[in-house]
């Protein structure tokens, strides 16, 4: 059996640009005065500091400037580097609690602490008696 830890998620990789401004107005609403996180208020206010740069940049990079997309970009950084804080700090303090994990209003990691394993099974390795293109096939015993 194994023993293991749900993690909240910090990626957001296919999310179109309103839909990340959406994930992180979850995670804001979630984590603001949250009793189950009274330490993250400082991470917080980086995060939504670093999210509000980030929707400005985003918004100001819609009429194509290469200067504005490239600011839009260190402010995606910046949103992301916060967030990964906040995801660490969660993970942390929660240890695994998935009640404590849902309230941060991050997704958690599938539950897999009872995985079905599948034994293989036994086979071996026969030479044809007529050698073809492939003169060696496995064979189930």
């Amino acid at each position: 059996m194994t023993n293991r830890v749900n993690l909240v998620l910090k990626s957001f990789m296919g999310f179109s640009e309103a839909k990340v401004l959406a994930f992180f107005d979850v995670i804001i609403t979630a984590l603001t005065d949250n009793a189950n996180f009274p330490t993250a208020k400082a991470l917080l206010a980086t995060f939504v500091n670093a999210q509000a740069d980030y929707a400005g940049a985003l918004s100001l990079s819609k009429d194509g400037n290469c200067m504005q997309a490239a600011e839009k970009n260190v402010a995606k950084l910046a949103v992301l580097d916060a967030l990964r804080e906040l995801c660490s700090l969660v993970n942390f303090t929660a240890a695994g609690n998935k009640v404590l994990q849902l309230s941060s209003g991050f997704d958690i990691s599938i539950d897999i602490a009872n995985p079905i394993v599948i034994e293989p099974l036994p086979f071996c390795v026969i030479q044809a008696k007529f050698p073809t293109i492939s003169s060696y096939f496995l064979a189930s015993l």
